[in-house]
């Protein structure tokens, strides 16, 4: 696998300044919602899967998100859920906004999607990531703290990760196998199925 592919090179810089203000203007506008409802709707879909398909609940199993993203709100709304989840993704997620992070940003991915991620870090998913670390702490009664050993940065494919999560029973992804090469859909799936 190699680095994320989500920004064309080949999209003049004017279209892309476009795009990144259209989308600036749409996390501002977006700023006040802190409805998590999607969330747990994504969470209470998931649940019924495994109950489906597994018996029991969600929080019985050992889940593995692949893709979890650079916001990775699903993977830490299913932690304070109770979830024993972990998850792979390319990508570096903004967990504190760090200079690190950012840093670790640029180095990978280059100075346009340093400049997004700190946008939308500043404009929105920092409120966002506090209201919902909030909430799950008053749903579980206790401070809810971001499970930074849990989102993994690294690559599907590499058997040492799938090593150390053997014995996932539920492993999932939305949105992702399209943006993965045919060549390394062939080498996730042996190193997967090997180890659950």
């Amino acid at each position: 696998m190699t680095n994320s592919k989500s920004s064309l090179k080949s999209t003049p810089l004017m279209d892309r300044v476009r795009e990144w203000i259209a989308l600036a203007r749409l996390s501002i506008s977006d700023a006040g919602n802190r409805d998590f409802s999607d969330l747990q709707a994504s969470y209470s879909q998931h649940d019924q899967y495994v109950h489906k398909y597994l018996g029991g609940s969600l929080t019985d199993q050992k889940v593995i998100e692949i893709g979890y993203g650079a916001r990775p709100n699903r993977l830490i709304w299913f932690f304070g859920q109770g979830v024993d989840i972990v998850g792979i993704d390319l990508d570096q997620p903004i967990l504190r906004g760090s200079p690190a992070e950012f840093l670790h940003v640029y180095r990978k991915n280059g100075w346009e999607r340093m400049v997004k991620t700190i946008g939308r870090w500043f404009i929105n998913e920092r409120q966002l990531r506090r209201a919902m670390l909030a909430e799950l702490s008053r749903q579980r009664g206790k401070t809810m703290e971001l499970p930074a050993e849990r989102l993994v940065v690294g690559d599907a494919t590499s058997a040492p990760f799938w090593e150390q999560n053997r014995g996932a029973n539920y492993i999932f992804s939305e949105d992702v196998f399209e943006h993965i090469p045919p060549e390394s859909l062939e080498r996730l799936l042996p190193v997967m199925a090997a180890s659950t």
